[in-house]
């Protein structure tokens, strides 16, 4: 197993052949890529506990006043930081990551609010002094969906390996 960027490499190998799967939501597949939906979440905004501003239920000015730590190559998540310009968030003005994997260790020792998938905020919040909540803006719901090339539909590796992503990681 190998961990791979999004983007048009990405699709270049699949349509090749020479990635089996792919987790993530991505755009942009032909018709040759088969898909299935694996869990579908919401964003939730984090900050650091003692935090002197961010709490649970502050206001969308409040919100827009803070300094947000951003995911720079967040693609394909870029939905979070359309909502956050929306909301009068200016990007330029505020700190910035690579990958959602350093927001966590950022926000720790920062007074910056980050608002990320709702399942990397459950899972990264107590073990890094973080505090949740939700954020006051409107972001659409992230699906991950599980991608295979269609030739490989019916390989028995391939059916294997699917059905032990789906096992390990479906939603309903």
């Amino acid at each position: 197993i190998d961990s791979v960027r999004g983007g048009a490499e990405l699709r270049r190998d699949m349509e090749a052949g020479r990635l089996d799967l792919a987790v993530g939501a991505f755009d942009g597949f032909n018709g040759d890529i088969m898909h299935r939906r694996l869990l579908r979440q919401g964003y939730t905004t984090l900050f650091r506990k003692g935090h002197p501003q961010a709490r649970e239920g502050m206001g969308i000015k409040a919100f827009r006043a803070q300094q947000h730590l951003v995911v720079s190559h967040a693609a394909p998540y870029g939905q979070i930081n359309q909502a956050l310009e929306a909301a009068g968030v200016s990007l330029q003005a505020h700190h910035s990551v690579p990958h959602f994997t350093a927001v966590p260790y950022v926000l720790s020792v920062t007074d910056l609010l980050a608002t990320v998938p709702a399942m990397l905020a459950a899972q990264t919040a107590s073990r890094f002094g973080l505090e949740m909540m939700i954020p006051p803006l409107r972001v659409p719901g992230l699906q991950t969906n599980l991608y295979w090339q269609r030739r490989f539909h019916r390989d028995a590796g391939n059916q294997w390996l699917r059905s032990l992503l789906v096992e390990l990681f479906a939603q309903g």
